[in-house]
């Protein structure tokens, strides 16, 4: 019922003594599972909230709470509002998934840059590093929309010089990309060290 968006099917399983937070196989519950919905609507994740759904619940294979789910989603016609849905409710922006990764960091490595805008506008740390001490400006010289990612996290006070457990900075990654030339200007200009 959940992953349709059937908020009155939902409604008869709870009445009848479903627990809104059950988890499945891989431990994940109704709000990841509406988080991850392409058909998803507002008022599902509202109502998982009201009745009792966690929006940050750890589950699945990353160990990941549902705005992990919905920041993959992003591209689908309801992505964004699920994420900002999601932080108007209380999603901890700063959690932090078995791989180290931050919502932000998977917003940059995602390439969306209306998640990272809206997560950094909501209080994300600009230089969280993941478990190999890669920051989020890292994972945007990666990243598709690389140059303007790169903008918006120097904005917010990345650091354009932190070094990943290899050593590397966010310009020796962004370098090795041919299509990357504008966000290593950005870094330079940021006072990236050649």
């Amino acid at each position: 019922a959940i992953s349709q968006s059937a908020i009155k099917q939902a409604q008869a399983l709870v009445e009848c003594g479903a627990s809104i937070m059950a988890t499945d196989a891989n431990g994940e519950t109704a709000i990841h599972l509406a988080a991850s919905s392409s058909s998803w609507c507002p008022s599902m994740m509202g109502w998982l909230v009201e009745n009792g759904a966690d929006v940050n619940w750890v589950g699945g294979k990353h160990s990941e709470t549902p705005i992990f789910y919905a920041i993959r989603n992003f591209y689908n016609r309801h992505g964004m509002e699920c994420v900002q849905n999601l932080l108007l409710l209380g999603a901890d922006v700063h959690f932090r998934n078995i791989d180290g990764l931050t919502p932000l960091s998977l917003a940059v490595h995602m390439g969306s840059i209306e998640s990272t805008k809206i997560l950094l506008e909501h209080g994300s740390y600009a230089n969280s590093r993941d478990n190999n001490g890669k920051s989020t400006l890292h994972y945007a010289a990666e990243a598709w929309n690389a140059h303007k990612i790169v903008q918006l996290l120097i904005q917010y006070g990345a650091d354009v010089n932190s070094r990943d457990m290899l050593g590397f900075t966010p310009l020796h990654r962004i370098v090795t990309r041919e299509d990357s030339w504008e966000a290593a200007g950005e870094l330079l200009k940021a006072g990236a060290d050649r």
